[in-house]
Parts: structure tokens; sequence; C-alpha cells
């Protein structure tokens, strides 16, 4: 065990892993507004990165015919706009009004009205356009990581949007390490608050894929304690032979460790759920007793006996006016 860990930092960070766990499973709830007149290609873009892999999310999805009705709790909606100025005009100033994130998706700007709302109102207002569905994918992934309540439960739920918050916690865990490691206020203590933020961020990246916390996470907060040390001693390494430059070497390696530990995470996790092929290579079976040890901590849960897995979204029959080919997620 790196030096500066005790059984109760070992604990903060299982509690840690659980909270990573939870964000997953938090429910979301979205609303998509189809005009008749949207390009067919941006309709279908949409409807396919709107399914959830998770239980707790749920998403609406409706034709604009007439006056919008605001679901009570919805956490953001999406306007697909195709021509039909007025409606959709009415429908994001619903949308505005109620104090809900809104997006009106189109191919340009030149294609969405303009919208009457209070500057304060307008905040809550974005444009989504992209003439072909890669572009749209993209921008559609950064809107709803920074509209969501909770973007690792977003990724959790929506694969389109799951490498860019993987990106954005590695990095921002990354830049963090660098600042621990750079201020070297009480020697040795960067490693364990470093490391400790590298295990944080496994479990992070494991919730953003939808993981909960099992064996295998131990083998992730394993290959972070791992690396930890394996880092720490590259720098000490580097710093004998340039003792000057002893902020920016530690900085770096605190960042750069930070990032490459997390694509190991990643690569990993993605080889367990079948995303990444690695031929030849071949992962090892956690051991019997971390399964066992790490059971016996998840199960100290209050209610884990008792909670069910998450149900999968059940898909409803498309109500009339709905745009082609959409169903209701409910």
């Amino acid at each position: 065990m790196p030096s500066g860990f005790s059984v109760g930092r070992v604990l903060e960070l299982v509690q840690k892993g659980r909270e990573s766990a939870s964000s997953a499973e938090r429910p979301l709830h979205f609303q998509i507004v189809v005009d008749p007149k949207v390009p067919r290609w941006i309709a279908q873009t949409v409807k396919d990165a709107f399914v959830p892999e998770q239980g707790g999310a749920t998403v609406d999805v409706s034709g604009l015919v007439g006056a919008v009705r605001v679901a009570p709790g919805v956490d953001a909606a999406l306007v697909l706009a195709g021509g039909s100025d007025d409606l959709v005009a009415a429908a994001a100033g619903s949308y505005l009004g109620s104090g809900v994130n809104v997006a009106l998706v189109a191919e340009s700007a030149l294609d969405t009205p303009d919208v009457n709302a209070t500057e304060e109102a307008r905040q809550l207002l974005s444009l989504v356009c992209a003439s072909e569905k890669g572009a749209l994918v993209d921008a559609l992934a950064e809107w709803l990581l920074n509209v969501s309540p909770d973007p690792v439960a977003a990724a959790a739920n929506f694969a389109f949007c799951r490498q860019l918050e993987v990106d954005r916690l590695i990095n921002r865990c990354a830049l963090e390490n660098a600042g621990v490691g750079a201020v070297d206020l009480i020697h040795g203590a960067d490693l364990p608050i470093m490391t400790g933020n590298q295990i944080k961020l496994a479990f992070d990246i494991a919730a953003a894929h939808g993981k909960g916390l099992s064996a295998d996470r131990a083998v992730d907060a394993a290959i972070m304690a791992l690396a930890g040390l394996v880092f720490r001693a590259s720098a000490r390494g580097i710093l004998g032979h340039v003792p000057a430059l002893k902020f920016v070497v530690r900085g770096a390696i605190g960042y750069g460790g930070t990032v490459v530990s997390g694509r190991v995470v990643e690569a990993k996790i993605r080889v367990e759920e079948g995303t990444l092929q690695l031929p030849g290579i071949e992962l090892p079976d956690v051991p019997a007793w971390a399964a066992e040890a790490l059971g016996r901590v998840s199960s100290l849960r209050p209610g884990a006996a008792a909670a069910e897995a998450p149900k999968p979204a059940r898909l409803a029959s498309p109500s009339a006016g709905d745009g082609a080919g959409y169903v209701t997620y409910d």
C-alpha cells in the first residue's frame, strides 16, 4: 500500500467508488420534439443517438403538431427544426419559459427561427447545427454533457457522448494532479492525494461506461496505485539530474502519468465490454480473494441486498403525429 494510505483512506476511496457507480444510475429525462419538415438524416441521427443503455433514463419523442407539453422534471429538450418556424419558436419558448435547457437542431443557423425570450432565458437556448452526421453527433455530445445535471450519467446512458466525457474526466484529473505534484508543500503528501485522485478517476471512467462497483474495479484501482508508484520513482530519477526544474518535472509527471494510467484503465474497460480489440492480449482473471473482499465491502451499502437491477428502457408504440420512425421511451 502506498505510503500515506490508511484503512480509513481506503474506505473513503471505496465510498467514492459507490458514489461514482450511483452517478451512472441517476435518473435523467429528456424530450425531443420533431418538426415534420426536418431533414430525414437529422431525425435519424438523433433517433439513433438517444437510445438509453441504462434503465434510469427517459427520452420522450413527439411530433411538432401544436403546443408543446413540458414534462415535469425534464432535464433538457431538443427541438428538431425543419422550416415550421412559428411552431419551432413556440416550442423553444415553452421550454425556456419553464427554465429548461433547449437546443434547436438544424443543418444551419439560417434554418432556425428567432425565439422570443428574455435575455436571462436565452442563456438556456443553444443552436446545434451541422451539415453531416459525424459533426452533428459531436455537437450533440458537447451540448448534452454541458446541460446534463450529471455528465457521467449521460455518458453511461448515451454512447455517443461517452468518449468526450471520459476525455474530460481524464484531463480534469490530470490538471489537478499536475498542480498537486508541482506544489510540494509537505514532502511525501502528494503521493496519496494524487493516487487517490487517480483511483477516483478509474471509478468515474467505469461509471461513464455504465459499470458498477465490482471486482474488476479493484483491478482498476490496483493499476492506478501501481502507476502512482512507478511515476513517482520516475520523477525522482529525473530530478536527480535536473533539480532546478523540480516544479516543471513534477507537474509534467503528474499530468502525463495521470493521462497514461487513465487511458490504460479506459482501454481495459473497453476490452471488457467488447468495444476494443487487442489481438493476442488476454486480461488476467480477478483473484478470488479480491472479488470476495470487494463484494463484502460493497454489501455494506444500506439497502444493497434489496436493490434491484435497473430495468431496460421500454419501447412504447409511436403516437400519431410522431416523426417517422420515432418511438417514445418511457
